[in-house]
């Protein structure tokens, strides 16, 4: 049996590097597989245990350093396998406690944690890359223009809306504005590639009855406190000049993740009593991918969440069979 697991964990791990291999290919097609390289991390550390996401990371990452050298191993552990390796650790973490009828209750690992973990994670990652990046010719900004080609970039967005009969944005103005924004998409992107895959894994151990614990109720999570002070250090930061403001606005957007999702649960609570429920928000969220600019105001939600409860006062007004999660 142990032999068994052990071949299912380093079998994920090989499988995770493939995945995260075919980046390498350069065809377009190849790019969904690369995304779901941390998926079978998630899917042996939810069903077998954290040790086993560990041990799959730790070989997808021997595989891809024998195949593409030691710093390509590495870039894959920090951006595909650090997540489910430490996730999956604090998402089986347990502990019981006896209520007044003496009944023992096991209590999971909160998922409010579980997002201020990853958001942690990916705040050292982006500040470890920023104070590393500091040696290249131009320090952070020169790397993003090097690295995302943001010359060519501009000139075919330029190019575009010239062909579309569109005035044609500021060269510089744009040139600007995609390097401002390119660290904090990453650090959103990795965060989201995290969040996604990890919830795919436990939807799949769910539906074969493999997994190691029970789905979080998201409607109900609570951050830490801990967290707003690390959003508000984030806003600080990115009024900073030079690369300070941009690694200052890196953290700004990974800490407000967790807000986002928070205030996505005070929508879910506060729309119970709303008639046609479902269409409101369907149109909701139409608007929040079509728009993006109403994410702000998501997040601004959640943080105010954190100070005035707006769920609970929501759910005391509803009738008693309404108070259930949903």
């Amino acid at each position: 049996m142990v032999i068994t697991t052990g071949l299912i964990t380093a079998g994920a791990g090989i499988l995770s590097a493939i995945l995260y291999a075919t980046a390498a290919t350069g065809v377009a097609a190849f790019l969904l597989p690369m995304l779901l390289a941390p998926l079978p991390l998630f899917m042996v550390g939810l069903s077998v245990g954290a040790r086993a996401a560990q041990f799959a990371g730790l070989v997808g990452a021997a595989a891809i350093g024998v195949a593409g050298g030691p710093m390509i191993g590495l870039a894959y552990l920090l951006s595909n396998a650090l997540a489910p390796m430490l996730l999956c650790h604090f998402a089986l973490l347990t502990r019981q406690f006896s209520t007044a009828s003496d009944q023992t209750i096991l209590e999971w690992y909160p998922p409010g944690m579980l997002f201020a973990w990853l958001s942690v994670l990916g705040i050292v990652l982006l500040i470890g890359f920023s104070l590393l990046i500091q040696s290249f010719d131009g320090g952070l900004r020169g790397w993003i223009a090097s690295a995302a080609q943001i010359d060519t970039l501009t000139a075919t967005l330029i190019q575009t809306q010239i062909q579309a009969g569109q005035p044609a944005f500021d060269e510089a103005v744009l040139r600007e504005r995609l390097i401002t924004l390119a660290l904090p998409g990453l650090g959103i992107f990795w965060s989201g590639l995290a969040l996604v895959n990890g919830a795919l894994a436990q939807y799949f151990l769910v539906r074969i009855k493999r997994h190691a614990r029970p789905t979080p109720v998201f409607l109900s999570m609570d951050l830490p406190h801990f967290l707003r002070l690390v959003l508000l250090a984030g806003i600080g930061a990115s009024l900073l000049p030079g690369d300070s403001g941009l690694t200052g606005l890196a953290v700004m957007s990974v800490a407000a993740i967790p807000y986002f999702f928070l205030g996505l649960a005070c929508v879910h609570v506060i729309s119970r009593p709303l008639p046609a429920r479902s269409i409101v928000l369907t149109v909701f969220y139409v608007l929040l991918v079509a728009l993006g600019w109403p994410c702000l105001l998501v997040v601004g939600l959640g943080v105010t969440e954190q100070f005035a409860g707006l769920r609970n006062r929501a759910i005391a007004q509803l009738p008693g069979p309404r108070h259930k999660e949903d």
